[in-house]
């Protein structure tokens, strides 16, 4: 493969239950904020699970406000969610665009229902509706928003769609097909029909009444996750180039692991084993060279038992100092956006030096046994590595591996 490849990640844009900007989110995450709550956007009267991750009032104003009335009726919400999101994410990173090579700067997004309408059904009839519907609607907005004229696609892997993008604008950059990439993903499924569709596989948590402590990572009284909208992209760029115009660096994105394992349930934990050593592997570093994993964990039965069977398995005694925490808990699962999200963590972590907790993780499940944050971000002497892991409930595995620029 050549040299070992290091991509960085200069710019961050999110938008989800806990705020509307990326600075937004991480106050509350290292806060330990959760933004799960009651539905009120649609009648969960018949449905087993009644809460989900909305997103914030100021959001509905935000979009109001960038977008008119002739654009909304040429977008669905999640298109909308891609154009801030890469804005802000652009506007971060520093990149003047009138300076840049734009064929050479392209744009990945993961999702899984970019085309469904808010109520979670394909829209109605209409003159935009080819365009509003398009499956590569949301990359192309971006496209057109920061007037990029590299590729721009849309992928779908599932849950994990923002990771899977995420890891393919890696590899375009590495290849030298692309100096600067925006990539990652956005979806929103919280609606009446995803929420019965998840529910019928048991993978939502019923805990309706305690909405904000509902969702329990690695806790022994977890019963599933929380559905929640929302988007997430970060600013890849080849190294030289982000050097050369000084940019500010978060982290470098260094190596990825990607497997698919279809097995009994009680056996995942190896797909998962051979996606984190294939990701370590790839960078180039040793077990022990990590501090932090923000996990999947997404608060399911077998999922979180797997993911810790995993961890002891790859990191072995390195596992009592590895720091560990996932931020659905907080967040919830916003799917696509889902392994966007988690890189964006670990970059921030690195950045700042501060690990955000996993709430809600009251009684430790003694088989998930970890060194878990809980209850307090923690402000580590050392975090100089980081792997992120999204690991679907369809066996979709992909970890990150993400390294400080100190």
């Amino acid at each position: 493969m050549g040299k070992k490849p290091r991509i960085a990640i200069t710019g961050i844009g999110m938008i989800s239950p806990l705020g509307v900007t990326t600075s937004a989110n991480w106050e509350n995450l290292l806060n330990g904020i959760s933004g799960i709550d009651t539905i009120q956007k649609f009648d969960t009267s018949d449905c087993q699970t009644r809460i989900g991750g909305q997103l914030p009032a100021s959001f509905h104003e935000i979009e109001k406000k960038n977008f008119n009335r002739h654009s909304f009726k040429q977008t669905l919400r999640a298109t909308r969610i891609a154009s801030l999101i890469s804005r802000e994410a652009i506007q971060d990173s520093g990149l003047n665009l009138k300076t840049m090579d734009l064929k050479r700067c392209g744009v990945v997004l993961g999702t899984s229902g970019a085309i469904l309408d808010e109520d979670g059904s394909y829209a109605g009839s209409g003159t935009y509706r080819i365009i509003r519907e398009m499956a590569n609607a949301p990359p192309a907005r971006i496209s057109l928003d920061l007037g990029f004229q590299g590729p721009s696609y849309t992928l779908t892997a599932s849950s994990e769609s923002g990771a899977c993008a995420i890891a393919n604008a890696f590899d375009m950059i590495h290849w030298g097909n692309a100096d600067v990439v925006v990539a990652g993903g956005v979806d929103t499924l919280l609606t009446r029909n995803f929420i019965h569709r998840f529910n019928y596989y048991n993978l939502l948590t019923s805990h309706n009444s305690h909405p904000r402590s509902a969702v329990k990572p690695f806790d022994k009284n977890r019963d599933g996750f929380a559905l929640s909208d929302g988007g997430c992209v970060v600013v890849l760029e080849d190294v030289e180039y982000a050097q050369r115009r000084h940019a500010r660096i978060y982290a470098y994105l260094t190596g990825y692991g990607a497997t698919t394992w279809q097995s009994a349930a009680g056996q995942s934990h190896v797909g998962m084993s051979d996606t984190m050593k294939m990701a370590l592997e790839k960078a180039d570093l040793s077990p022990e060279k990590i501090d932090y994993v923000c996990a999947s964990g997404a608060a399911t039965v077998d999922g979180d038992l797997n993911e810790a069977k995993a961890i002891h398995h790859v990191f072995g005694p390195h596992g009592k100092q590895l720091m560990v925490s996932s931020f659905k808990s907080m967040i919830g699962h916003t799917m696509s956006a889902n392994g966007a999200i988690g890189v964006a963590v670990c970059a921030l972590a690195l950045k700042t030096g501060h690990v955000p907790p996993a709430v809600n993780l009251t009684s430790p499940d003694p088989e998930c046994e970890l060194n878990f944050v809980r209850a307090k971000t923690l402000q580590p002497s050392c975090l100089s590595a980081a792997m992120n892991n999204a690991f679907g409930f369809d066996g979709s595995h992909w970890s990150m591996i993400l390294q400080s620029p100190q």
